[in-house]
């Protein structure tokens, strides 16, 4: 069953909203029917409405077993959450979205986070969806909303509000599979070798090793952890030399357990990400052979 998290509904004479769908549900964006039933407690409080949905691989889970197919809704009383979002565009060949977020309480900067949109081809035979819509309140009661324009975007900025007292956290249950590594030669962002004890190896060579060996520990031991089962998510976490933070010590296999592990870097990733380090999406399930991209 989709779940709707609806937060941030405040009673405004016009006011904006984003809608992230998961893929499997992206045809969902384009029933206007379906919509306004979800905008629904915004027709008593707003005149018009400017609405972004747009389809992603997975809205966030807000508790363990709870599913990541579904709908996040988060709405503005102005037009600040998606600045020019009725402004021409320029067609990008990488649609996403972009999030600009408060600083974390070690970095006075401003934070972004690009999301790319999900393929959704085999859902609705759109390479991506995302779809700007304008709404507008009919008369009489009861009081709804009615599709007034429609427009495909391919990038769009999500200014989220906050004041100065607000700061962002992280919330990554990762867990390290390979030692902190020193990156040796790359080009772009592809990341070709790294330094293992001396030796110049090709970036992908521990990857290939351990991941087999994690997924047969776990197949041993016939505990997946509190997720979801099947293909793992890869990530690079990616930082300055000579910093002060150490990243954790790798995950001793059949040793000790992998949550627990887990939330020794939620609680210290923040202070990296801070301090100039980057989390890079490697691949869904073992990475592919060869090089590394991050």
């Amino acid at each position: 069953m989709a779940e709707v998290i609806i937060s941030a509904l405040s009673p405004t004479p016009s006011a904006t909203a984003l809608i992230l769908a998961s893929k499997g549900l992206a045809p969902w964006l384009q029933d206007a029917a379906f919509l306004s039933q979800i905008l629904a407690p915004l027709a008593s409080s707003t005149s018009s409405l400017s609405v972004l949905g747009a389809a992603v691989d997975s809205t966030p889970v807000t508790a363990p077993y709870a599913s990541s197919e579904g709908f996040s809704l988060f709405s503005s009383p102005t037009d600040t959450l998606l600045p020019k979002l009725w402004k021409e565009e320029v067609p990008t060949d990488h649609p996403s979205l972009t999030f600009h977020l408060p600083p974390f309480t070690t970095h006075p900067l401003p934070l972004s986070i690009t999301l790319p949109l999900a393929n959704t081809l085999f859902q609705n035979g759109r390479p991506h969806t995302m779809l700007a819509s304008r709404w507008r309140r009919t008369t009489g009661e009861p009081r709804n909303l009615e599709l007034v324009q429609v427009a495909e975007r391919t990038h769009q900025a999500v200014d989220i509000p906050f004041s100065n007292i607000m700061t962002s956290r992280v919330a990554l249950p990762l867990v390290p599979i390979t030692k902190a590594r020193k990156v040796a030669t790359g080009l772009g962002n592809i990341l070709r070798q790294v330094e293992v004890e001396g030796r110049l190896v090709p970036a992908s060579k521990e990857l290939e090793e351990v991941i087999p060996m994690l997924l047969e520990a776990r197949a041993k031991t016939g505990v997946r952890g509190k997720g979801k089962a099947g293909p793992i998510g890869v990530w690079a976490v990616v930082y300055p030399a000579g910093g002060a933070y150490r990243f954790p010590r790798a995950l001793e296999l059949g040793e000790e357990g992998e949550w627990e592990r887990a939330g020794e870097v939620e609680r210290g990733i923040g202070a990296l990400l801070a301090g100039g380090g980057h989390l890079r999406r490697i691949c869904e399930s073992p990475p592919p052979l060869g090089d590394v991209g991050l």
